[in-house]
């Protein structure tokens, strides 16, 4: 284990490979450590520390189980927070053993002991005790009025889009200055410059990454990105210059996944490429559609990648969502209808195509949906 973060440290801060490399060594150790970063002296991937051996892992997780920060939260929460700090390979199932292994802890869907004699939780507990302590609401808002109401209801995290009837696009800086005056909560922006398909040019590839740089200088907390080939497969190379720069801020995978011609391909991808989780409706019109390809998607990434629903999640349909597919982490906008507070009204002119939406009736987030959502986590 220590031998490949050798190699890794040795390239990055030479920038030339160990003398005994072939050339298909070299070949693999650049395309690999494209992924990493050295911030004095140490090794990172995004921005989670590299720990380079088990024993080190270990006295980690000792340190982090007994802090008031991460003391004795149970299986899933415990391998959430550690995962936005540290980096190892086999962490999920290794940070699950020893969570097992502590007798302080609630474990939920793994055994109580590793071993011969093995006891588990029923699933209904596992469920109800994850949705209790784990999920995440992430809202989708293109306003400050829909930041503020979607933190005042409890989100955990935002997505800051512009146009979001055209699914989303990037953002003015302008608004995501002021959006982080006024909230405390993480705020991912989205990296997409037009509406349409995800095949872009190279001029518009140049705008992303201007983009990016300028919102990493406003005090952006990540980037939602997405790009394919003309065939549907994930543009990797493309994703590896935009996680490039984006770097060290850790990235979401937007729904452009929902257009791969093989989801099971596409999520391999992803994680080989190190994103932090993918937005997915289950590559069907909404998340409750797509619930089966969620499920199955969630299985796959085995907790090497987030898998995020989200497309139509309501209160109606959430707690079926989250039962159904065990996801740690939900998206949704909870938007409502504002009457604007014009009192003269032209209605014979509109501001964009006929389809679009009135002029005089404002959607934004409404704080009490998202509170309301954030209940039936806690209380399914």
């Amino acid at each position: 284990m220590e031998r490949k973060w050798e190699d890794i440290f040795f390239y990055l801060s030479q920038r030339s490979f160990p003398e005994e490399f072939r050339k298909a060594q070299k070949q693999n150790l650049r395309r690999y450590a494209t992924k990493f970063t050295l911030k004095e002296g140490e090794l990172y991937f995004g921005s989670r520390k590299v720990v380079k051996t088990k024993e080190e892992a270990k006295e980690l997780f000792k340190e982090f189980h007994i802090s008031p920060t991460g003391s004795h939260m149970g299986i899933v929460k415990t391998r959430s927070a550690m995962c936005t700090k540290f980096y190892w390979h086999g962490m999920s199932v290794d940070v699950d053993k020893w969570v097992a292994e502590c007798d302080n802890c609630q474990r939920v869907g793994r055994p109580l002991a590793y071993g011969r004699k093995r006891k588990y939780v029923k699933r209904s507990l596992v469920l109800k005790f994850i949705m209790a302590q784990s999920i995440l609401l992430e809202v989708c808002v293109d306003s400050v009025e829909s930041a503020v109401n979607a933190e005042r209801g409890g989100a955990g995290r935002l997505e800051l889009c512009s146009s979001l009837m055209e699914g989303g696009l990037t953002p003015s800086l302008g608004l995501l200055q002021v959006v982080k005056q006024y909230i405390k909560i993480p705020v991912y922006v989205m990296i997409r410059p037009r509406g349409g398909d995800f095949l872009y040019s190279d001029q518009e590839v140049e705008v992303m990454k201007k983009d990016i740089e300028l919102m990493k200088t406003q005090g952006a907390d990540g980037v939602v990105v997405g790009a394919l080939t003309e065939t549907g497969g994930v543009d990797a190379g493309l994703c590896m210059e935009l996680i490039a720069a984006a770097r060290p801020l850790p990235l979401t995978f937007h729904r452009a996944f929902d257009m791969t011609y093989d989801p099971a391909v596409a999520l391999e991808t992803l994680i080989s490429l190190g994103f932090e989780r993918v937005l997915t409706s289950g590559c069907d019109s909404s998340a409750l559609e797509g619930l089966p390809v969620i499920k199955r998607l969630i299985d796959q990434a085995k907790g090497r990648i987030i898998v995020m629903p989200g497309g139509g999640i309501t209160e109606r349909n959430l707690q079926r969502i989250l039962e159904g597919s065990g996801a740690e982490e939900f998206h949704c906008s909870a938007r409502s209808s504002r009457d604007s507070a014009m009192k003269f009204r032209n209605t014979s002119v509109t501001m964009g195509a006929t389809m679009s939406a009135p002029e005089y009736s404002l959607k934004v987030a409404d704080a009490s949906k998202v509170r309301s959502l954030n209940a039936i986590t806690k209380n399914t």
